[in-house]
């Protein structure tokens, strides 16, 4: 009976993913053949009102041109450490593809001789205070959706309600609620299982939240215990959420991998 409702969860996971896009296909070549994506850079000047996707790819294209590729190599293998190492043919590889470049973007400093004297400046930090953005290449409503993308979150959000296009969360962190509405996820939402809890990246724009593509949904026979766990780490503060969270991503790929445990015994020990 366990061994069916893991088998059915597992199913669920498989179900639950975008498919690849320009972004998680550079993050993809970037790191094996050196190639180049599509200049999103022209892409973004033609969009009078951008969408994340826009906004997004342009700061991941800008990075290269500015850092070269071999800072996403590096970016990338940091990452694998830290998230568990995936590869080409998995289902859910441009998913964690698309997690590790919203990493890249938002918190993780640039490193090597492009860091300068600020230790903490991430791409998107720069890209904000580049000529290409400050010369007025881009018009006040493109400018202010980059300054939004400074609002986002990195957590851990548990489904609480699931209701045609709109979709009902609880920031497991911050303890809020908020709810995302997004007819162009309709189909995926309605495949979300209630209760169930998933990590990755939110996106406050223009008083909108939009969902990054690249979420990681846990099992929902492990919600339970990421409650509970997550509550007795709230206890004792302050703790290493970032640590938390790419301990969650390794439990998860293990899950995925091993087809034959169950989620509380991959979730209720430390991974590899």
């Amino acid at each position: 009976m366990v061994l069916d409702t893991e088998s059915k969860n597992r199913e669920k996971l498989k179900k639950f993913r975008y498919e690849s896009t320009r972004s998680s296909d550079f993050g993809d070549i970037s790191a094996v053949s050196g190639s180049k994506m599509l200049n999103p850079l022209e892409n973004l000047l033609k969009q009078a009102n951008p969408g994340l996707s826009d906004l997004t790819e342009a700061i991941i294209y800008w990075s290269q041109e500015q850092f070269g590729v071999d800072e996403f190599i590096q970016a990338r293998q940091e990452f694998f450490t830290l998230t568990g190492r995936i590869f080409p043919d998995d289902y859910f590889y441009h998913q964690r593809i698309a997690y590790f470049l919203d990493f890249f973007t938002f918190q993780r400093p640039v490193q090597g001789k492009f860091r300068e004297n600020d230790q903490a400046s991430t791409p998107f930090k720069k890209f904000v205070c580049s000529p290409f953005f400050n010369a007025k290449n881009l018009t006040e409503v493109q400018q202010k959706k980059f300054y939004d993308l400074a609002n986002f979150r990195h957590s851990l959000f548990k489904i609480i309600k699931v209701k045609k296009s709109k979709l009902g969360l609880k920031d497991l962190f911050a303890e809020d609620k908020f709810e995302v509405s997004d007819p162009l996820n309709k189909i995926l939402f309605q495949g979300l299982p209630p209760n169930s809890v998933y990590q990755g990246f939110i996106f406050n724009i223009n008083e909108k939240i939009y969902l990054s593509q690249g979420l990681l949904l846990h099992p929902a026979s492990a919600s339970r215990i990421i409650v509970r766990s997550v509550n007795k780490l709230k206890k004792d503060p302050p703790f290493n959420q970032m640590k938390y969270l790419a301990k969650l991503a390794k439990q998860n790929l293990n899950y995925i991998r091993h087809k034959k445990a169950e989620a509380k015994t991959i979730y209720s020990q430390e991974p590899a």
